[in-house]
């Protein structure tokens, strides 16, 4: 068996459904013998291998287990180090097989060797941004290799791993070597460490006794899956839980528990209750500048005096930035469930309703601050008023049978220029925008309409203009045609158009825009604008 052929049957083996990648001379081994399983394994090409990178990352962190990579040698590797460094930060998953010069040309300077401080010296290039690297000179080496890499990634902090291998190893055969099994080397591992039960009292206890308790939740949980045991624990005990960034969608973000995310960026309940916490427990999380606020005291947390309980997986994170009350190297789940088999049996219950009545009155105080924000009437328009809107209207006529649950259309409003403003867009059942069929067939049927055009952001005045008709709802969210304003301050040839009036408004000064859009605004009231009522009733 060749060495690309033995790399391509271990992929198969391990599970692995897709590898991404972009030809190269270096790899044209392995996509040979990729090739030829293609009925067991998918290959993926992209344009640059930076996306390939960047799709491994994201099959790990949607279903928890890694996807591989295949890049060529020099330029072609060396494209993958800012995905790999991404992954690597945000312990993510999967295995970057590069290739390399050839053996018999190591430290001679061929084509996209790097040698100036070692012979074939790619894994120096990526060593900071990879758990481990394998380098295989010989093909009877590749067996050993795979599987350590493999288990490597995902075993403890999940983090990328490269396995570089040489041109000719891929062509070499091996027929002393054989493929091994994962199942029998590594999947069998228990990778869910547990705290000792001595632990787990303690901690039990400091909650319970606590005053002022917070949960904080991080990445470490949604790795470890234990949002339902998260949110269980913390019902139990009657304990409010804020969120890294990363750790969102733990917690409902209307559950009356959730603060919402903590730190500099964060909300203002969140850093109200970490900062006065007594007791702290932080599930996966690591204190960096952006969640701890620079590490400035009294900002977003204040410990010492706060008693920190530190649960992570990754010991190198306990007490790296903060001093711990009591440190547990342990996976999140196994922690949780602990505690849970601990409250429920000795039937522990949250006395916490004074703390919970503060936390309730700063996320009353938040809410109400983002609403005076978002007003329907800001200028510029507030993209959260706008989903807001859209979110209503979508919740409120929820069609009958569908095959997706009605979404927001995220181009149409997330990423829009400053200079750009889009107010209202029409939505379908599948979260795209529709264009109003052409003659009014559909309308004059008394149905829906129905065009199978589908519309795409377009980004140039001269496209928009051409595709900027009205549009309409689907007849389930009350078929109501909506106005289509576009601003383009900076065109010469800016205008404010209004939906389905063939009038068409010069730009003028900033005074006259504002104008034109209050006079839409007011039409839109006119038309029983969806979020009208809801923001009068305010």
């Amino acid at each position: 068996m060749r060495g690309g052929d033995l790399i391509a049957e271990y992929l198969v083996r391990e599970n692995v459904p897709y590898v991404f990648g972009l030809c190269g001379h270096g790899i044209v081994g392995l996509m040979d013998a990729l090739g030829q399983r293609a009925d067991r394994i998918k290959m993926i090409g992209v344009h640059h291998e930076q996306v390939a990178g960047y799709m491994a990352d994201a099959y790990y962190r949607v279903a928890h287990r890694p996807a591989a990579t295949f890049t060529s040698c020099g330029p072609g590797s060396v494209n993958l180090t800012i995905a790999l460094a991404c992954a690597m930060m945000d312990s993510s998953a999967f295995v970057a097989i590069t290739g390399n010069v050839p053996t018999p040309q190591f430290n001679r300077g061929p084509f996209q060797e790097t040698y100036r401080h070692h012979q074939a010296d790619f894994p120096s290039v990526i060593r900071p941004y990879v758990k481990r690297t394998f380098q295989v000179p010989r093909p009877e080496m590749l067996p050993l290799a795979l599987r350590q890499a493999f288990k490597t990634a995902a075993t403890g902090r999940p983090g990328p791993v490269n396995v570089d291998v040489p041109l000719d190893v891929f062509a070499e055969d091996a027929p002393a070597a054989a493929v091994p099994d994962p199942r029998e080397w590594w999947h069998e591992i228990d990778r869910r460490p547990a705290p000792s039960p001595e632990i787990a009292r303690r901690a039990l206890e400091l909650l319970a006794s606590a005053e002022r308790p917070v949960m904080l939740v991080g990445n470490g949980t949604v790795l470890a899956e234990a949002a339902p045991e998260v949110r269980r624990l913390a019902e139990l005990l009657g304990i409010p839980v804020a969120n890294t960034p990363q750790g969102a969608g733990v917690m409902p973000a209307d559950h009356r528990l959730a603060l919402g995310v903590v730190g500099r960026n964060g909300t203002y309940p969140a850093n109200q209750a970490t900062r006065q916490a007594d007791v702290l427990l932080v599930l996966g999380a690591r204190f960096d500048d952006r969640v701890s606020s620079g590490w400035i005291p009294g900002y977003t947390f204040t410990i010492p005096p706060t008693r920190l309980i530190h649960v992570d997986i990754d010991s190198e994170e306990i007490g790296r930035n903060y001093p711990v009350h009591l440190g547990v190297v342990a996976d999140v789940k196994s922690f949780v469930t602990a505690l849970l088999a601990l409250a429920e049996a000795g039937n522990a219950r949250g006395r916490h309703e004074k703390w919970l009545s503060e936390v309730a009155a700063w996320q009353s105080d938040w809410a109400q601050f983002n609403e005076r924000r978002y007003r329907p009437d800001a200028v510029p328009l507030q993209p959260e008023h706008v989903i807001r809107t859209l979110r209503r209207a979508a919740r409120r006529h929820r069609p009958r049978r569908r095959r997706c649950p009605p979404q927001l259309d995220g181009a149409a409003v997330a990423g829009l220029p400053a200079a750009d403003a889009l107010a209202v867009v029409g939505l379908r059942r599948d979260g795209l925008r529709r264009r109003r069929c052409a003659r009014g067939q559909a309308r004059r049927a008394g149905t829906p309409g129905r065009c199978r055009v589908r519309r795409r952001w377009l980004s140039h005045d001269v496209e928009r203009r051409r595709h900027g008709r009205g549009v309409r709802h689907p007849g389930d969210v009350g078929r109501l045609e909506q106005l289509w304003l576009r601003v383009h301050p900076r065109s010469a040839e800016g205008r404010v158009r209004q939906g389905d009036d063939d009038d068409v408004q010069p730009r003028g000064d900033r005074r006259a825009v504002l104008t034109g859009l209050r006079d839409a605004r007011a039409r839109l009231r006119g038309r029983g604008h969806p979020g009208d009522g809801a923001e009068r009733a305010r």
